[in-house]
């Protein structure tokens, strides 16, 4: 019998007014996930700048 509870999907779909960390050129964000241990990133959107768009899940299994 699995001891796990589910699995939580969520879906990350744009930012809007990122700081501009970036010196020269644009900058590749990523959406990092965190619930109590476990920890997931996106994809990164490749000169994405400071408007990243992503429309990716990320997926965590629960487990007790």
């Amino acid at each position: 019998m699995s001891k796990g509870l589910g699995e939580l999907v969520i879906v990350a779909l744009k930012a809007r007014n990122l700081p501009n960390r970036a010196i020269i050129g644009k900058q590749d964000p990523v959406a990092r996930f965190t619930f109590g241990k476990h920890s997931e990133n996106t994809k990164a959107d490749y000169r994405g700048g400071q408007h990243p768009l992503w429309d990716d899940q990320v997926r965590c299994l629960m487990r007790r």
